[in-house]
Formats: structure tokens, C-alpha cells, sequence
């Protein structure tokens, strides 16, 4: 009797087993995006764009996570940003070419490419921002590339 109850309990794990692989097999697994922390970031950006036009560099550089605060004074940044107008002048338009989200414990990481084209140049921008309970920073801006040579 004991060898018959083993046999149908196997059966059974294995009807299941075969039930389960065929349900996976016909589920639709979409991948997590994070199109929230991605729109929230893409905001952000406009409002440097938007801050960056209206020479408010000051509140741009209000909107750095404070390790980047610590790391380098409103002074320095302001000066810098100021130096970059001068040459490049007003974002005429801009276009995102590469966007990711990064989950870490305790926050979104979320980095954004965008192609800007200011009035004298073109550049390519890359912002990486920090998003914890609704709360955005800035944690890095560069322009590592000139666009215009391309």
C-alpha cells in the first residue's frame, strides 16, 4: 500500500510540475520599468534647461544632492555653469537618447542622455539623479562630448 501511495503522490508532483512549466511557458513576463523615477527625472531636466536660459544658476546648483554640495561650493559651480553660457549660450532644444533606472535599497538611481543643442554648439548632456521617497537630487552633470564635431 505504501509503495501505491508513493507512486500517486510522484504522479501528482509531476502532473503539477508539467501544469506549472506550461503556465510560465504561456505568461507574458514583462521586465520592471520605472516610468515614474524616468518622467520624474526627465522634469528635472527641464528645469534646468528652463534655469540654465534664465541665468538662475544658483537655484541650478540647489538642486545637487548634498555630497555634490560639499564637494564643490555654490561659488565654484555658479562660475562654472556661467562659463559654459558664455560660450555655448541658451539651450536651443534638446533630445533624450538614452535613458536607465537602477534600483539600489534605498533609492533610484536614473540616468538621462540627452542631445542639446545650445545656440552656438552642440553637446551631448548626461544627469544622473538620485529619487528616494519622492525626493529628487542631482548627483552628476556633464557635457563630456562636443555633438558639433560629428
Amino acid at each position: 500500500m505504501l509503495f501505491e501511495e508513493r507512486t500517486i503522490l510522484v504522479l501528482k508532483y509531476q502532473i503539477l510540475l508539467a501544469v506549472i512549466l506550461l503556465n510560465v511557458g504561456c505568461l507574458s513576463i514583462k521586465p520592471v520599468y520605472y516610468e515614474h523615477e524616468r518622467n520624474v527625472a526627465i522634469k528635472q531636466v527641464e528645469k534646468y534647461h528652463k534655469l540654465y536660459n534664465e541665468n538662475k544658476f544658483g537655484e541650478i546648483y540647489e538642486m545637487f544632492t548634498i555630497e555634490q554640495k560639499q564637494e564643490k561650493s555654490e561659488e565654484l559651480v555658479v562660475s562654472a555653469i556661467r562659463q559654459f553660457y558664455k560660450k555655448a549660450g541658451k539651450v536651443k532644444n534638446t533630445k533624450l537618447i538614452d535613458s536607465s533606472v537602477r534600483n539600489k535599497l534605498s533609492h533610484k538611481i536614473v540616468n538621462l542622455s540627452y542631445q542639446t543643442e545650445f545656440e552656438n554648439e552642440k553637446q551631448i548632456e548626461k544627469f544622473v539623479f538620485f529619487i528616494q521617497d519622492e525626493k529628487v537630487a542631482l548627483g552628476f552633470y556633464s557635457q563630456p562630448k562636443d555633438a558639433s564635431k560629428d
